[in-house]
């Protein structure tokens, strides 16, 4: 199979040099954007009033992050070798979906998985980003494609994170 089956249509030496354009789509969103990463900090401090304006137009946003209390994400943090409390920046991840929980109801979740860490995913409607968390480097600045639907590439990232979506339910207690 070929490159463009999969809908691969770029990559990016760092993570970092897909926020100009993943904002721009997070500002379009209409119906998706699904994501799998840990505290979102720089989202909730400099985009949260994106997140507002794609739950107001409707978009569904789906987010899975690693259980605060996970082992994994312990040896996560060490493996970033940063001094940030993740699990901490999980939490406050909690408390922010909460509230906009509160002011768009059923159109924003958060779910915790508990199992070793998943790629990072990004996904605004019709685009998605994922790429790589590597040992000894934060998250920016590591490598980061860009899928596009239609392709098989999207449809396998899609069906997974739906499939970890179901798996980990928002009811089940949290456990390493």
């Amino acid at each position: 199979m070929n490159a463009n089956e999969w809908g691969i249509t770029a990559a990016y030496k760092t993570r970092a040099e897909i926020n100009d354009e993943c904002d721009k789509k997070n500002e379009s969103a209409r119906e998706h954007i699904d994501i799998v990463a840990f505290g979102l900090t720089s989202l909730r401090e400099s985009k949260a009033n994106v997140i507002e304006n794609a739950l107001g137009r409707g978009a569904k946003i789906r987010i899975l992050s690693m259980d605060p209390d996970s082992k994994f994400l312990k040896e996560r943090q060490r493996e970033e070798g940063g001094t940030q409390d993740i699990g901490q920046q999980i939490r406050g991840l909690k408390e922010w979906v909460d509230g906009l929980a509160e002011k768009y109801p059923g159109k924003i979740e958060l779910r915790f998985y508990r199992c070793m860490t998943l790629d990072f995913y990004w996904r605004v409607d019709d685009t998605i980003y994922f790429g790589p968390y590597w040992n000894g480097i934060q998250s920016q600045r590591t490598v980061t494609y860009r899928i596009d639907k239609p392709g098989n590439g999207f449809d396998a990232y899609q069906e997974y994170f739906d499939q970890l979506w179901e798996r980990f339910d928002p009811e089940e207690p949290a456990r390493s």
